[in-house]
């Protein structure tokens, strides 16, 4: 017991060590890109009409005088007190405007995560059980139409048929002009306004998240559903799976307590980082849908050169995707206990 349970946490240091090694990487990509540019950022963040004493003061505040290898060392050391830099644009930390903006992108990320889940569950398990009928063809079209349409045409079809023509959603926005933003406890709203008693604000949290939370499901589902009929049409081939066909048990039974859970180990990986690349910023429908979230916050960075933002937004990108796949890695060797074995 006691060398499987230090086995698996040498496995679980390694994994940890080598998110921080990816994270040290992408600080160090990220800051050296930030110094290729030939722009100024103490000029950018005085202003043009600032003269060069000031500017001279701001670069020496902001440590741009000094050599890029201590630089890059008192970058670390920000980064370590959680400090990611200030806003050239707005003079604010870039942490706090992050915090102020993301809560929009994790709404929007999980609802459409959930919307994924269930579609690709549902029609890639129906798909695998009706294996060359109708309907396998029809949800394998769809799926194919899902991957091969652009997100920017799929949010403009819902926007033109839902919003302009049959008037069931807001066509933008987070909420209504009319309607109060509940009192923030987690950020996402429609929790919020439930939490805080107000049914109404919650419809009209989730009349505004509909056809953006659909527009990044129907794009990503479609590559989930045929992951999942790849993966139970194996499963359902294997000889265990045949014993039970021929001992009686319904195709239900078959299907949640044998195939299933051995089908969803390929599919939880690419749904983990499916998660980690909505979380990241789904950039076009925040645009296309005036979602106020990490995608509209990074476009502005990059058009105003505001590098503390923009590296700040790759660093927490890069968090994200490093957990994201350290917890995928944790939860497959649950759901496989082989990948625990020890080599």
């Amino acid at each position: 017991m006691s060398g499987r349970f230090s086995e698996s946490a040498r496995k679980l240091t390694a994994r940890v060590a080598g998110l921080v090694l990816t994270l040290l990487g992408a600080s160090l990509v990220t800051f050296s890109i930030s110094h290729m540019i030939p722009t100024d950022a103490a000029r950018l963040m005085a202003g043009d009409g600032a003269s060069e004493a000031v500017v001279a003061r701001l670069r020496s505040e902001m440590g741009l005088d000094q050599p890029l290898p201590v630089q890059y060392i008192r970058y670390l050391g920000d980064l370590a007190q959680g400090d990611l830099g200030v806003s050239i644009r707005s003079g604010e930390p870039v942490l706090t405007e992050i915090a102020r903006v993301a809560p929009a992108t994790v709404e929007l990320a999980l609802a459409a995560f959930v919307l994924i889940v269930v579609f690709s569950l549902t029609l890639g398990s129906w798909a695998a059980i009706r294996k060359d009928g109708l309907a396998d063809q029809v949800i394998r079209t769809l799926s194919a139409m899902a991957i091969s349409m652009p997100t920017f045409w799929i949010a403009l079809l819902l926007i033109a048929v839902f919003a302009a023509q049959l008037g069931w959603a807001p066509l933008s926005g987070r909420l209504s002009p009319d309607a109060a933003a509940p009192a923030s406890l987690t950020g996402l709203f429609v929790i919020d306004a439930l939490v805080a008693g107000q049914p109404a604000v919650a419809i009209d949290a989730l009349a505004h998240l509909a056809l953006p939370a659909i527009t990044l499901a129907l794009a990503a589902s479609g590559s989930a559903i045929r992951l999942i009929r790849a993966s139970l049409l194996e499963v359902l081939s294997q000889d265990y799976v045949l014993r039970a066909r021929a001992a009686g048990l319904s195709e239900f039974t078959i299907l949640t307590a044998y195939a299933l859970p051995n089908a969803l180990i390929p599919f939880v990986t690419t749904m983990g980082l499916m998660l980690a690349d909505l979380l990241g910023g789904a950039i076009i429908t925040e645009m296309v849908f005036g979602w106020p979230g990490l995608g509209g916050y990074t476009l502005e960075a990059i058009a105003g050169l505001d590098f503390p933002a923009i590296m700040g937004f790759t660093l927490v990108a890069a968090v994200i995707y490093g957990v994201a796949n350290l917890l995928v890695d944790l939860l497959n060797g649950a759901l496989d206990p082989r990948t625990q074995r020890p080599a």
